[in-house]
């Protein structure tokens, strides 16, 4: 993961549930350069079909955190959805 003051961040993760067209939950750590863990998410991305489209809705909920390290979350994962309509299209 790169921010956008260009600092890398490794990450790691697990799925623990697959429900095929309607929802994906999934751990998420993200580590510094040291090896430390600096976050751990656990994420719910739900589908849902509304008017022949599909309704992306993600909620992230911290297990743990580095104060200050989740505040570009939000942004980021806004950043992450416009890239996935950029490549699928859509019309918001």
């Amino acid at each position: 993961m790169r921010v956008p003051d260009g600092v890398t961040y490794s990450n790691k993760g697990a799925y623990h549930e697959i429900a095929e067209n309607e929802r994906l939950v999934f751990t998420l750590q993200t580590f510094d350069a040291g090896g430390n863990s600096m976050a751990e998410v656990v994420i719910t991305v739900a589908f849902a079909e509304v008017d022949a489209k599909t309704r992306v809705t993600v909620n992230a909920r911290l297990v743990s955190v580095v104060e200050g390290f989740a505040e570009g979350m939000e942004e980021g994962w806004a950043e992450t959805l416009d890239r996935l309509v950029s490549v699928v299209g859509s019309a918001r």
